[in-house]
């Protein structure tokens, strides 16, 4: 199943422990093509293109 076209994620760095992992064995299944970065203080906006195989 092929849901996304686009992945955007807005990351402000936190330490909380370990991570837990949100999309499982998914990412096995797709590449992830970098569009845009945009790093100000303190956050980051990463956007990537979904290419699926």
């Amino acid at each position: 199943m092929r849901l996304l076209d686009e992945l955007r994620i807005d990351l402000v760095p936190a330490l909380l422990g370990e991570g837990v992992r949100r999309f499982g064995d998914t990412a096995a299944d797709a590449e992830l093509e970098q569009v845009e970065v945009v790093a100000g203080q303190g956050f980051t906006h990463l956007r990537y293109r979904v290419h699926y195989r």
